[in-house]
């Protein structure tokens, strides 16, 4: 009897309690039996956008679940005349709200943090815009979680009951020097959206700017991001970049190797006739050098007081900086070869060195120089 008269006592709570236990049971069965249906169905797909919908919306999509218990059981629960009960659900629907816009917010990350696979608008840049291309998908998701944030915010605050623009109208001359204080994060913001119409350079590039050289590596709302080849992160703001003289070296198709020979003056005619003929054959058979017109080059090109000049210059392909030190290697492994075969040495080897009489050390840094 006294179990009867409980009950009876919570008729009231009926509709409470019976939306709060079905609520409960469809939380349980999402997330332990849908929520893994669903994965598995995705992981069947070729594309990757619904895998990264799953991994941006499945948190939110749980805590939602979890606020809807408590927020419709007390919406039907017989607590009105309770003095709290105006503020609980208020609470339960701001953080439905964030719920919502965490899950908006999270659709637009770079990447998924567990797989590591390009998030939607990366993945949609790549596969629609221009290959391999990040830089507009750095912008447009940094653009569009603003967006979101900002938005949330003015929810949020018209939730509480603050007249928003009332405060804003209360800032005119706060916002004014706060915009004056950020007019360099503005220009930055410009010159990034600067670049990214012009084009100078692109991600995964090889450019040279003021005293910086290396590989970009991202393009961003504010900076430039470039990692050198001593492995330094390097963070060039926008703004001092899109004025600078940039070399994106990366787009000229090949890189010059040049270096110059310093002949002893004990050398025939002949002998360097020979000896250039000899570099020049090697060079043009060598696979790892570029062959169109008037890409190898080795001259006799200058008369010293203590030498004879000749310069060479070949071209490799591409800018692996790697491979231009193994070709450079080899190709002064074979011209050592190559001067031994035709007994010519350089300038200042052996006894011309120490029967060569002494000079003024400024004079032949000045000769050198021109």
């Amino acid at each position: 009897m006294e179990i009867l008269h409980f009950v009876s006592r919570l008729e009231s709570w009926y509709w409470s309690i019976f939306f709060a236990i079905l609520l409960f049971c469809f939380r349980w069965y999402f997330e332990k039996k849908l929520l893994k249906i669903i994965k598995k169905y995705v992981m069947l797909t070729e594309n990757k956008y619904d895998d990264f919908v799953i991994f941006a919306l499945e948190p939110p999509v749980c805590l939602a679940l979890y606020v809807s218990i408590f927020y419709v059981a007390a919406i039907n629960a017989p607590i009105h005349l309770v003095g709290l009960f105006e503020w609980l659900v208020k609470a339960l629907r701001l953080t439905l709200l964030f719920s919502l816009f965490w899950g908006f917010y999270r659709l637009f990350l770079p990447k998924n943090q567990e797989t590591g696979d390009q998030g939607i608008v990366y993945r949609f840049i790549d596969d629609i815009v221009e290959q391999n291309d990040t830089a507009y998908a750095n912008m447009i998701s940094i653009g569009f979680r603003i967006v979101i944030c900002i938005v949330a915010f003015g929810i949020f605050t018209n939730e509480l009951g603050y007249d928003l623009s009332a405060f804003i109208a209360s800032l005119s001359i706060g916002t004014a020097a706060i915009l004056y204080a950020s007019k360099d994060a503005f220009s930055n913001v410009i010159s990034s959206v600067i670049i990214l119409l012009d084009k100078p350079f692109k991600e995964d590039e090889w450019i040279k700017t003021n005293d910086i050289e290396g590989i970009v590596e991202e393009i961003s709302f504010r900076s430039t991001k470039i990692r050198t080849f001593a492995n330094e992160e390097v963070y060039i703001p926008s703004s001092l970049l899109v004025n600078a003289p940039i070399v994106n070296v990366s787009r000229c198709g090949k890189r010059r190797i040049k270096f110059n020979l310093a002949i002893s003056m004990d050398t025939t005619e002949d002998q360097l006739r020979k000896l250039i003929f000899d570099i020049k054959n090697f060079l043009n058979n060598n696979p790892t050098l570029t062959h169109e017109p008037e890409d190898v080059r080795v001259n006799f090109t200058e008369f010293h007081y203590v030498c004879y000049k000749i310069e060479i210059i070949c071209f490799m392909a591409g800018f692996d900086q790697i491979k231009y030190l193994n070709i450079s290697n080899v190709i002064n492994l074979e011209i050592v070869k190559i001067l031994q075969d035709n007994k010519v040495q350089l300038a200042f080897q052996g006894e011309q060195a120490r029967s060569a009489e002494p000079i003024n050390i400024l004079d032949f840094c000045d000769d050198v120089l021109k």
